[in-house]
């Protein structure tokens, strides 16, 4: 994909700034262009040899004959999805290459590679790996290839045919917790507001945690909490889908929680609901490792990722149906839901998260009598 750099004015003089090949390592570049009385315009046209350039020299590296897959990852392909994948998605790839797939391609060519020797290498891997990683390294393995084909690299993807023999290890049951679980885990909590409402979001609202970390107190209304955001690796983003913009019921577990950590904060209007030493959103990794699990551990706590499949369970049990948890977890497939968490059409959300609340009532109720 050709580059067009970045121009910009700096010590009274025009700047390009452009990415380079330099022995298959795609480095950034700065050239200075022109003097800063020229315009825009005047240093884009003289910026246009350099830039001219480095697409060349992208395009050699993307079709010479030999290279090999490794050059191809570092010059060409994981370039580009640093520049078009979310960082959480991007850190998860260079995981994989690192850690599966570097050694496997070591001096393989990147034309030369065949289906059979995918077939082999992900055969063997599932005999010690389980079922998703092996999905995801054989999707990673196809996006290289399938991006080596739409640039003319190679002529087919030999992931495309590839088959699995057999799969040793079976991906685990999700955990998922159950509103007494839930209930108790708020209960050990009950000396860190903050836990409580971080943990409120994710079972009582089906956030993600990704989802309550940048959460602003102007997302909170007085009837929803409204997903705008997500952070994955320090980086704050649109949320991971159209269908997670969404807006969810505020159902009694999470406004007391809410209204607690407001007071505490100053009732603040807007700004981080969780903020840290540099006023951007907490790291909510180890905060729920260092605050949340020492806490609530020997009431159940596991992850956070359980609260969110509990809260899709249950309303997959009071509602009898699997549609309200796909668009109060903002899931653009309802099999997602389904094979992953638990489940609607956007009036069963509050129909559901209506039922939880009466439930978590009932449940309180119960343990203030026998108290």
């Amino acid at each position: 994909m050709a580059q067009r750099g970045n121009l910009h004015k700096r010590f009274n003089a025009w700047h390009l700034r452009f990415y380079v090949n330099d022995g298959g390592v795609r480095k950034l570049r700065s050239a200075r262009v022109c003097d800063g009385s020229k315009s825009k315009a005047e240093a884009s046209v003289l910026a246009r040899p350099f830039i001219d350039q480095a697409n060349a020299d992208d395009q050699n590296a993307v079709s010479e004959p030999n290279q090999t897959v490794a050059r191809y990852w570092t010059s060409t392909y994981e370039p580009f999805i640093t520049k078009h994948k979310r960082a959480n998605t991007v850190h998860s790839y260079k995981m994989i290459w690192r850690k599966h797939l570097q050694d496997h391609f070591g001096k393989i060519e990147l034309r030369g590679y065949r289906t059979p020797e995918a077939t082999k290498f992900l055969s063997k891997l599932a005999e010690t790996k389980g079922q998703r990683t092996v999905q995801h390294v054989r999707s990673l393995m196809s996006g290289i290839f399938k991006h080596a084909v739409a640039f003319g690299a190679r002529d087919e993807n030999p992931i495309s045919g590839c088959m699995v023999e057999h799969f040793a290890i079976r991906p685990r049951k999700p955990q998922h917790y159950t509103l007494e679980v839930a209930e108790n885990i708020v209960s050990a909590l009950v000396s860190r507001v903050d836990a409580q409402l971080v943990f409120a979001l994710s079972f009582f609202a089906g956030l993600r945690p990704g989802e309550i970390a940048p959460l602003d107190w102007s997302d909170f209304d007085t009837e929803f909490v409204h997903v705008r955001r997500a952070i994955g690796r320090g980086v704050v983003d649109a949320p991971k889908t159209e269908r997670s913009n969404r807006a969810v019921p505020i159902i009694t577990p999470v406004r007391i929680a809410l209204e607690l950590w407001r007071s505490k904060r100053g009732d603040p209007k807007s700004g981080w609901v969780f903020p840290n030493g540099d006023n951007r959103p907490f790291d909510i990794v180890k905060f729920s490792e260092n605050v949340i699990r020492p806490l609530a551990g020997s009431a159940g706590f596991t992850t956070l990722y359980a609260g969110r499949r509990g809260f899709a369970t249950a309303l997959r049990q009071l509602t009898g149906d699997s549609t309200a948890g796909q668009h109060a977890l903002g899931h653009t497939r309802a099999t997602t839901t389904q094979d992953h968490y638990e489940q609607a059409v956007p009036e069963a959300v509050l129909k559901g998260v209506r039922l939880l609340e009466t439930a978590a009532a009932r449940r309180r109720s119960s343990a203030s009598a026998r108290g």
